[in-house]
């Protein structure tokens, strides 16, 4: 279940007992719940490098990407690139016609940033 910013600002406050300043941060709109069909991962960019690229190696076929910051890429094909503006760990999701991420001799540095395989 997700809660506009305004409700969840309005849920921590009234449990916080009043101190909801720490939570000023929150994310304009919540993000989609991943469908079980959803292909799911975790990144991690860093401050010298918050650029990730999802090779998928000639593989057609239109998919969406929501990038965990509240970005998203619809109805694409291809490779695609995002930059994140922060360093951090984000969790990456692929759904529609999405085959594959081909990793295989592409920039290993690229690579390296795909921390896991969540769903």
């Amino acid at each position: 279940m997700f809660f506009s910013r305004a409700a969840l600002l309005f849920m921590l406050f009234a449990v916080g007992g009043g101190a909801c300043a720490a939570f000023t941060s929150l994310p304009a709109a919540m993000p989609a719940a991943a469908d079980a069909d959803d292909f799911v991962t975790t990144w991690r960019v860093t401050a010298n490098d918050k650029t990730i690229t999802i090779p998928v190696g000639g593989a057609a076929g239109a998919y969406d990407i929501h990038w965990g910051d509240g970005a998203a890429s619809i109805g694409v094909s291809g490779d695609q690139s995002h930059t994140y503006a922060s360093a951090g760990d984000y969790a990456v999701r692929f759904s529609g016609d999405f085959t594959r991420i081909h990793l295989a001799g592409h920039d290993a540095a690229n690579a390296q940033k795909l921390q896991r395989i969540d769903q």
